[in-house]
């Protein structure tokens, strides 16, 4: 199990005789299997969403607005003005 969760990190220099991190380039190079258990849970849970989150959660999800949430609640604020539901005070 210990070999499932290691990388490789090289540090590569952006400029000749590069001494500091911010002229050193970072390349990870991660074990395979570790990457291919991460695209199968992407892929499958990709599917499930949908299932998995309600209809009125709205953000980060494929297919969803993160806006709707905000247009949503200002149309209920509208109607609850117009039919006198609250008040509001300036």
């Amino acid at each position: 199990m210990e070999r499932l969760n290691y990388a490789y990190v090289v540090l590569l220099p952006k400029v000749e005789g590069a001494i500091s991190l911010s002229k050193l380039q970072t390349i990870n190079s991660l074990n395979v299997v570790y990457r291919i258990v991460t695209i199968v849970l992407t892929v499958t849970l990709n599917y499930k969403l949908d299932r998995l989150i309600d209809k009125s959660h709205s953000g980060f999800i494929k297919g969803r607005y993160i806006l709707d949430g905000v247009v949503a609640a200002q149309e209920l604020i509208s109607h609850c003005l117009e039919t006198k539901l609250v008040e509001v005070c300036y």
